[in-house]
């Protein structure tokens, strides 16, 4: 409580200015690349969320394990595919990357829908798992 009363006495030292609070906009000639980045981080995470949520169930049943370190090591070999991947993708063209990196995320998603149908864990386990290249957007877009 006493360092509250000492913060209090402080003098201000900004000064004071009154305006009207500015809404956040995207300046036009930006709005393009802004939408695809947006789309392609919204369909990344979508899938990683996707993935992380049956792969455990999906390994653990085709495993015939309930080893958590297996089912670890799955959702693990996902996270570490992401980070390489944004690693090799930084400071390179976003629209290159979208351009590698969606088609990717497509061709991951249909193996991991194959793999739950057939009953594959090597489907499973060696689709293309890293959605970074497509969100690879976020390091090049600085």
């Amino acid at each position: 409580m006493p360092a509250a009363a000492v913060i209090t006495m402080l003098p201000e030292t900004a000064p004071r200015t009154r305006g009207r609070p500015r809404r956040p906009e995207i300046p036009a000639g930006m709005k393009g690349h802004f939408a695809t980045s947006e789309t392609a981080g919204f369909l990344a995470f979508t899938v990683i969320g996707l993935f992380l949520t049956l792969v455990p169930t999906y390994v653990a049943t085709l495993s015939g394990s309930e080893n958590l370190l297996i089912v670890g090591a799955a959702v693990a070999m996902l996270l570490v595919c992401s980070a390489v991947a944004q690693l090799v993708g930084y400071g390179r063209c976003a629209r290159t990357l979208e351009l590698l990196g969606l088609p990717l995320l497509s061709a991951g998603l249909v193996l991991l829908a194959v793999a739950g149908g057939v009953s594959s864990s090597w489907l499973l386990l060696a689709r293309p798992s890293s959605p970074a290249p497509a969100t690879a957007w976020r390091s090049s877009a600085a």
